[in-house]
């Protein structure tokens, strides 16, 4: 996106703390419905006693709101960020514990970026692209789900799977998004691979148009419990049905008491 395509222009570090892009957090977020004629008598009445009511309130509970407020983060005074390596914009103001800036209790990348650059669509998260979460630069963000942070996580390795240092082979990770794409649910790899469901929906990304988690009726269960008593493998069931091999294991669990496939 060009300067030209921007919001309002690129702010310095003195203009952000100026334009205060929070001070609307503050706000009463109340007003009156105007009737059809605008705001009558009744209706101005209304807001001022709300009004009153709100500025009462406020000041009652003044102390303990900035108490409440001092712990979620306070707006940076003078400049509001320091151009860093890289052209990051380091937030000045009050940081997390996880290293992301904060102002009221919402993050100053989120801020910064709504205000100045564009709108964030509606359950989108902000991702860094220059992995500095201090960073509230808006051409250092991009908007994406929470599957395409996940994916970019793992992709930079920043993170692993319950902690654990295994990794998954190229040829297993193209099995499981294979698999996954088609309707296989994410839970069952998570528990026959040992990883999270969210690892393996990043790597296996979206389904094909019209693909469902595959849902096995309750005579499609009987049937492979009573097959896999019988001597089938839960790897030809498995792959007649659409499942995970530890699904088979569940039903042989539910309905049967034969061991598990390679078990004595």
């Amino acid at each position: 996106m060009s300067e030209s395509e921007w919001k309002r222009p690129r702010p310095t570090p003195e203009e952000v703390v100026d334009d205060s892009p929070w001070s609307s957090l503050l706000a009463p977020k109340w007003s009156p419905k105007p009737s059809k004629g605008g705001y009558n008598a009744r209706a101005r009445s209304r807001y001022r006693k709300k009004g009153q009511e709100l500025e009462r309130d406020w000041n009652r509970k003044g102390d303990e709101i900035n108490a409440e407020l001092m712990t979620k983060g306070t707006p940076p005074v003078g400049k509001a960020y320091t151009v860093a390596k890289g052209g990051c914009w380091e937030w000045n103001g009050y940081i997390s514990p996880l290293g992301y800036g904060y102002v009221y209790g919402h993050g100053a990348h989120r801020l910064i970026y709504s205000y100045y650059k564009a709108d964030i669509p509606k359950g989108s998260v902000l991702m860094h692209k220059c992995d500095n979460r201090r960073c509230v630069n808006p051409d250092h963000l991009e908007p994406g789900t929470q599957q395409d942070n996940v994916a970019d996580m793992y992709a930079k390795r920043r993170g692993k799977p319950f902690g654990q240092d295994q990794k998954l082979t190229a040829a297993q990770r193209d099995f499981i998004a294979s698999r996954y794409r088609e309707g296989e649910t994410a839970s069952s790899f998570a528990k026959e691979f040992g990883v999270t469901t969210a690892y393996v929906s990043a790597i296996g990304g979206p389904r094909q148009p019209g693909t469902r988690r595959t849902k096995l009726t309750k005579d499609d269960q009987r049937a492979i419990a009573q097959r896999y008593k019988n001597g089938e493998s839960s790897v030809d069931l498995a792959a007649e049905y659409g499942v995970a091999r530890s699904r088979i294991s569940q039903l042989n669990t539910k309905y049967n008491k034969r061991p598990p496939d390679g078990s004595t």
